[in-house]
Order: C-alpha cells, then structure tokens, then sequence
C-alpha cells in the first residue's frame, strides 16, 4: 500500500509576530541574545539567511533574507547589509548549513574505550574520509553548475546529453564529455548565455583549482563497537572553503557556531522514536539516505548525480538494496515510512513515480514559511534541523558539527598577559632585591648609630680615666676598633649605595630593549640573572623564523650596550596550549 505524499512543518510551530513598526526594532534588540541565531543556508552559489529565535520550545522566524552571490565575504556583507535595511537586529552568533559538507559513517580501528590526541583523530578520520568526499563532494560538471545556478534545467540538460550522443563524448579525449562543448550547445540551443556559460566555467576552474586539504569532525563517541573497532559519524569541508567563510564572519562581527551539512542536518526534524527512521534527502548533485535509530545514525548511504539527472530507478535501487525498503511485489509487513528533505526541483516528480512502487508512506519534513503573511518563503528541514541540534545540544553521535570561528586562548594563554606576567614578575625581582638593599643600608645605619654611641660612651670614660689606667689602654684599643669598623661600614654603604644605583639605571634600560625585540610569534618565558650582569633567557616561538628575528633585533639594541647573546640553542617542542614550535634558551653577557 502506499499513499501520497504529506507534509510537516519545517519548524513544527513557526511564530512571527509583525508587531507596531514604531517598536519593532527595541523589541528586537532587547530580545537579541543567546536565544536569537542567524542561520545561513549556502548551496554553493548564494546564501539564504535566517533569523531565528528560540522561545520555549517554539522557534520564531524573525527574518529571511537572500542574495546570489557566489564569493563568501560579499554575500555575507550583503546578508548584513539587507538586515539593517529591514531593521532587524544581527545575532552576534551564526550557523552555516552548507552543501561544502558530507557526513558519514566511517569505520575506525579504534571504540569508545580508547582515547587518541584530537590531532591523531584528525589525522586517521582524514584519512578515511577524503576518498568518501572527493567522490560525493568535490566533482561539480558544467551541466551541474548550470542547474545549480537556475541557468539550465534538468529536461534542457537531458536534452542536450541526448544530442551530444556516444560520438562525441568521445571526442572530449578524456573518456568523458568537454565542458566548454556541452555548454557550447547549451548557448546555440539559447538555453543559457554566454556569460552564464563564462560564469560556470570560472567556478569550475577555480573549484579544481582549491587546495584539497579537508577538516573533519567525529562524533564524541563510536556508534558501535566491535573487535575491529567502531563506527564513528564524521563529518567533512574543504579547508579553504571553511576558512573562507569563518574570515567572512569574523569581517562582520558575527561568531560562527558551528559548520553543519545540509545533506545530513535534516536529521534532528525526525520525530523521536525506538524504532529505525529513514530518512532521504533530495539535494541537486547528491541523494543522501540515513536510517536513524534511538537518537543515533546507524547507516548512511549517498549517491552523486551531479553530472546527469537524477531518475526515479536510481533512488529505488538506493532504497531497496542499500536501505532495506521492500517493493510493493514483495510486501510483508506494514508500508514504512520514509521521511524525506530537499530542494531538489524534481522532488514532487520522483517521490510521484516511486509511490505506486514502493510498500512506504512519504513524509516530508520541509515546510513554508510565511513572511508578512503574503509572500511564501520555501523552507528546509535542514535549517530547523541545525537550530534545534544546537539549541537542544543533541548528540554528536546525531550530528557531527564541524568548528566553526576557533574559540579564544584563555586569559593565563594569551601571548598579551603573558608578556604582562612576566613583566610583572621582573619588576617583582627588582622589588625585592631593592628592598634587600635598602634593609642592609638600614642596618648598617643602625650598626654606626650604635658605634658612635659606643664611642661618645669611650670618651666620657675615657676623660675620667687616667692615661696610665689599664682600662683605658684597652678602651683605647677598643675605640680603634670601633673607628676602623666605621670606616669599613661607611665604604661599604657607599658601595650599596653605587651598585643599587647602577643596577637601577642598567635594568631600566634593558627591560625596554627586550621588550622591542619581542615578535607577534615569540613568547619569553624568563629572564633570570646568573651572576652580574649575566642573564639567562628562555621563551617558546611557533617557528625557527620568529626567534632568528629575536636574535637578530635584540643583537641590534644591544650594541651600544656592550652586550651580547651567546650560547642560543632551540628544539622543537609543544607549548602549554598544545600548538608545535620551538623552545628557546639564550644567555645575555658583557662583551669581553
């Protein structure tokens, strides 16, 4: 049995209250905060932008605003731009739902019980997970970036593979069909431009041309365990496409939550059950299947169709020999239900033609949104479904979240304080040994205090006794002793008081002359004194280059100083917040 297709809502209980246009715009500043989020849905080739808010369980959609702007930065700047014009309130944080992302269910020789350095993860997740994205991902043909960019439609594509024919594809010389040919024909059929076809082609070229480098993300957790290890749900980005969108929103002020797919994110729409939900997303270039069961992915499974259209027989065959779903020649159980997302154009065509095939009922979970109750806003579940993961913080094991704008070092890490600290911590040396001195030249008064009392003691004595006295010949001598322990005394306070004074100008001037030759890539740990004059320097630099500059710059200050460096050593090491550089030591010295 089958039935058609029913819908649900993209946001189960979407609100927006109009409101007087006088107080609008303080209502949503004061509303504005950790409940309000802007959620930006990019296809590759535009954004769509939205401004929810979260209140109870309910989500508000405050706003929706588009461009088609293919560079990051512009679009983004174009997003904000829109917003203040409709004088809406831009969330300080965002989530991007981006089509850049592919999740899956990888096997790793590692479970649960074991526990490996995030870089070792990286590095092992990378690894199984390039082929997978290289494959799904990172192939775009010129038929496909026509579609995506609404220049060409499937029919006109089916069309013009048709009139290609065997022929010539094998002239293309590479197995395949040209991309300039196909859209050469694309323009006398006057299906598209020529400068849509340029416009195709300079994406083209500049998506072969990124760096192939990938970040990944995994879930906390391994989603089964066996003796082989676990199955682990990854998720993973170009790096260059990911950096180029956290530059964008740190340009404009807005901190990036979080990186979700939108070929997975959909997932969170699901409603919750014990029982296994499958799920499929219809995207233009890739079908991606997910079966969910309590809460967590079991299985997933895409298919790319990005370089021809996609046909009802290939998501059948995707259902039943992938995902488990019967025919309707071999029904023995209950239809299923299959929950399905998308934009995809041809959604309602192809779930039309597999009804009457397959033993399941269609739910989709996408809805419309209303905008000023008159225009209609076609939504996504994938939106919602990155709202609600990040709001409700569901489980890893549901979602994997790439990193969005890095979180700042903590305050006792950052290279400012630190410099502060260890600033600080000099002074707190010359505090000390100041107030050393000034104890010593204090007590040294207090001893003359005492001797010249001692010696006006001697002279009354002395006045009363006679010359021939033995106790006067021996307070005679005693006095003698008194006056040359004076002397000693006084010689000595002179001297503390000409060292103290010299060690105050000489470390007043080097203080500043190290602090100048400090470089945004170095941080210096400690400045110790040996002996006089001797210092010892250690610090940690992210590269070699950093404390040669050092070397180099703190060389130059000190010449006039008769200083030099001497003894520089440096090896490779970790610092305290887990960035590899260098740990240096060095020793400040007089020049012989």
């Amino acid at each position: 049995m089958s039935q058609s297709p029913s819908k649900l809502s993209l946001f189960g209980n979407l609100v927006r209250n109009k409101g007087n246009a006088l107080s609008r715009p303080f209502l949503e500043k004061m509303s504005a905060g950790t409940n309000r989020l802007l959620v930006i849905e990019s296809r590759g080739f535009g954004i769509n932008a939205y401004v929810i808010e979260r209140s109870g369980n309910a989500i508000i959609l405050i706003e929706f605003v588009h461009n088609k702007i293919a560079s990051c930065d512009d679009s983004l700047a174009d997003i904000c731009e829109q917003l203040t014009a409709a004088e809406c309130a831009i969330p300080k944080k965002a989530l991007l739902v981006s089509g850049s992302v592919t999740a899956a269910l990888i096997s790793l020789p590692i479970d649960s019980d074991k526990t490996l350095s995030d870089k070792q993860m990286l590095e092992l997740v990378r690894w199984e997970m390039e082929p997978l994205f290289n494959e799904f991902i990172a192939y775009w043909t010129i038929g496909g970036l026509l579609i995506a960019k609404d220049y060409l439609t499937e029919s006109q594509r089916k069309q013009l593979l048709i009139d290609l024919g065997e022929q010539k594809e094998k002239l293309a010389g590479r197995g395949g069909r040209a991309p300039a040919r196909f859209g050469e024909l694309a323009i006398r059929a006057a299906y598209i431009t020529k400068e849509q076809l340029d416009e195709c082609l300079r994406i083209h070229e500049e998506t072969q041309l990124l760096d192939p480098t990938i970040d990944c993300s995994w879930s906390d957790n391994a989603i089964a365990t066996d003796q082989q290890g676990g199955l682990w749900l990854c998720a993973a980005m170009n790096a260059q496409i990911r950096q180029q969108w956290v530059d964008a929103f740190s340009h404009n002020k807005i901190f990036l939550s979080g990186i979700y797919s939108q070929h997975h994110s959909a997932v969170s729409q699901l409603p919750i059950s014990e029982n296994e939900q499958l799920l499929i997303i219809f995207n233009v270039g890739l079908v991606t299947g997910i079966v969910v069961k309590n809460k967590r992915v079991t299985v997933t499974k895409q298919y790319r169709c990005s370089d021809h259209a996609l046909t009802s027989d290939e998501i059948i065959t995707l259902l039943t020999e992938h995902l488990n779903v019967q025919l309707q020649t071999d029904i023995t159980d209950e239809p299923s239900a299959i929950y399905y997302s998308g934009y995809h154009p041809q959604i309602s065509h192809l779930i039309t033609e597999m009804t009457p095939q397959l033993n399941a009922t269609w739910i989709c979970l996408d809805g419309v949104l209303a905008k000023d109750e008159q225009a209609l806003i076609v939504g996504d579940a994938a939106i919602a479904g990155a709202a609600n993961h990040y709001f409700n913080q569901y489980s890893l094991q549901q979602q994997s979240r790439l990193i969005g704008t890095p979180l700042p070092p903590a305050w006792y890490k950052n290279t400012s304080v630190q410099g502060g600290l260890i600033c600080l911590s000099i002074f707190a040396f010359i505090a000390a040994n100041e107030a050393h001195y000034y104890y010593t030249e204090q007590r040294v008064f207090l001893e003359i205090q005492q001797n010249e009392i001692a010696v006006e003691v001697i002279d009354k004595i002395n006045d009363a006794l006679n010359s021939k006295n033995v106790r006067y010949t021996r307070l005679t001598k005693q006095k003698q002793q008194f006056e040359e322990k004076l002397v000693i005394l006084s010689v000595r306070q002179q001297g503390l008081n000409s060292v103290l004074l010299k060690r105050q100008e000489f470390i007043a001037n080097l203080l500043p002359l190290i602090s100048r030759s400090i470089n945004d890539q170095l941080i210096l740990e400690m400045v110790e004194e040996g002996n006089w004059y001797h210092f010892s320097l250690s610090g940690w630099a992210s590269e070699q280059l950093a404390i040669d500059d050092f070397n180099q710059q703190l060389t130059s200050e000190l010449e006039p100083w008769r200083m030099q460096l001497t003894n520089s050593s440096s090896q490779e090491s970790t610092s305290d917040f887990g960035v590899d550089g260098y740990q240096f030591m060095m020793t400040l010295e007089p020049v012989e």
